[in-house]
């Protein structure tokens, strides 16, 4: 089942890197959790399919385009360690922005859905997060 899960985000990835934010919706649990990185200023926890779809649309109002390149996907069972670098360019500025280090996502997933994600700005803490580092 695991490996069923690394696929799942693995397309919620796929889906969102290809502007098809339907397909990557329909992925997600109508109970989702989202937390947001605490490193960002607004660092929300959104908390139902709705608020989700609501939070990221106002998030990516500040970008003209945004990609999650996927650098390594980890098994840790129902969860899933997304490590990723992200570039993207501003709605604002028009400059692009690359992301200098690897951030790092824990999902979980239930049902074949995904249930949550707890999003890192380092993959320390969220390898700790799943019982891989001490």
């Amino acid at each position: 089942m695991s490996q069923e899960n690394v696929e799942l985000v693995r397309r919620a990835y796929e889906a969102w890197n290809a502007g098809n934010f339907d397909a990557a919706s329909e992925l997600l649990s109508p109970e989702m959790e989202w937390q947001m990185p605490p490193n960002l200023p607004e660092s929300d926890t959104w908390r139902s399919k709705a608020e989700v779809q609501r939070g990221l649309e106002d998030f990516m109002e500040s970008w003209k385009e945004l990609r999650a390149e996927v650098q390594e996907l980890i098994d840790a069972g129902e969860r899933v360690v997304a490590l990723v670098r992200f570039r993207g360019r501003s709605a604002v500025t028009g400059l692009e922005v690359q992301g200098v280090s690897i951030d790092a996502a824990v999902w979980t997933v239930r049902d074949g859905k995904l249930a949550k994600v707890e999003m890192y700005g380092g993959t320390e803490a969220a390898l700790e997060a799943v019982g891989l580092r001490e």
